[in-house]
């Protein structure tokens, strides 16, 4: 659990939350690479890179 905490508190401080409500954007997520690159995206997008990290070692 204190890894999970670890990249949620990551997240949270360095990605900024970006809402994308129109095209595709706003029903398909970014992929997490792109996510990271850009340091933005939605909650989808946050959610698609929370789960990716989680599970990189």
């Amino acid at each position: 659990m204190t890894r999970l905490r670890a990249v949620a508190a990551y997240l949270q401080q360095k990605i900024r939350y970006v809402g994308i409500e129109s095209g595709i954007g706003g029903l398909k997520p970014y992929p997490a690479q792109e996510v990271f690159t850009n340091q933005h995206g939605d909650c989808k997008d946050n959610a698609t890179l929370l789960i990716s990290i989680q599970f990189f070692e």
